[in-house]
C-alpha cells in the first residue's frame, strides 16, 4: 500500500478512536503513590482510577529510583501479525519482566509477549496495564515491533 494514501488516512483515524481509552498524560509511579486516589484523565475525558495494591506490587519489583521513570500504565502495544504484543520502555519492560517471571537486561528496552502471557500480565496488573493500538502494523509503518526478538531489546 503506498503511504499517505487515503486508505492509510482512514485507518490511522480508525486507530485513535481504538485509543480513546488511553490517557492524556501518563503519570510515573511515584506520583502515582503519592496520590489519595490515584488516576489519571482519559483522552476522551473520563477518569481512570488505579487500584492501589498494584500499584504496591509495581514499586516493590523495581528499584526505588525507577519509581520515577515507570509511566502508568504500563501501555500493550496491539496490532502486529502474528498474536504478539510489546511492551516498550527500560521501566516499564522490566517491571512486565518482573512480574511475568521472565529475564531481562539493564539495556532491553521493549518484550514481546505472547497472548498467554499478555493475559497472565493483564491478570495480575487489571488497572495499571491497557491495550494500545499501533497503526504501523496495520499500514506497513516502520514496524518496530517486527524486528525485535522476545526477550531482547532493539
Amino acid at each position: 500500500m503506498e503511504r499517505g494514501t487515503s486508505l492509510d488516512r482512514i485507518i490511522a483515524k480508525e486507530v485513535l478512536r481504538l485509543n480513546r481509552h488511553l490517557p492524556e498524560r501518563r503519570k510515573t509511579l511515584a506520583e502515582l503513590l503519592e496520590e489519595r486516589r490515584p488516576k489519571v484523565v482519559t483522552r476522551d475525558g473520563h477518569e481512570h482510577f488505579f487500584d492501589r495494591e498494584e500499584l504496591e506490587l509495581l514499586a516493590s519489583v523495581l528499584p526505588r529510583f525507577m519509581h520515577h521513570r515507570l509511566k502508568i500504565p504500563i501501555l500493550i502495544e496491539l496490532g502486529g501479525y502474528g498474536g504478539k504484543a510489546f511492551v516498550r520502555g527500560k521501566a516499564e519492560t522490566r517491571a512486565v519482566c518482573e512480574i511475568l517471571g521472565m529475564e531481562w537486561s539493564f539495556r532491553q528496552e521493549s518484550v514481546e509477549l505472547n497472548m498467554l502471557e499478555v493475559r497472565e500480565l493483564r491478570r495480575r496488573l487489571p488497572t495499571t496495564t491497557q491495550y494500545m493500538f499501533s497503526v504501523d502494523h496495520v499500514i506497513g509503518g516502520s514496524n518496530r515491533a517486527g524486528s525485535l526478538r522476545r526477550g531482547r531489546g532493539p
